[in-house]
């Protein structure tokens, strides 16, 4: 059983993703990371897109929201963990790296 391509590509996004945990999470700590009551379905409900363009390999249309995203909810690690995965799926490795 061969490891299909888009894993391969992962390996070094899996890496990022342990030092992310490790180095970022922590300076989001304080209080401003927390979504109020009206903000947070519209939240996940983005989120949710963005995973559904990801699986459909629409990555495109999962960059542009979640650029959205990041500019909306600037200190949301979720959203620039994940725009960070989908720039490096898009070849975008700098990018990515500055994201993290």
């Amino acid at each position: 059983m061969t490891t299909p391509n888009c894993f391969r590509k992962l390996s070094l996004g899996g890496l990022l993703a342990v030092a992310f945990a490790i180095l970022v999470i922590p300076a989001f700590s304080d209080d401003s990371l927390h979504l109020g009551v009206l903000d947070y379905p519209r939240f996940q409900a983005e989120e949710t897109q963005v995973i559904a363009f990801i699986r459909s390999k629409q990555l495109d249309k999962a960059e542009a929201l979640l650029r959205s995203m990041s500019k909306r909810y600037p200190k949301s690690p979720t959203t620039h963990y994940n725009l960070a995965c989908v720039l490096s799926l898009k070849g975008k490795i700098d990018e990515a790296f500055a994201l993290l």
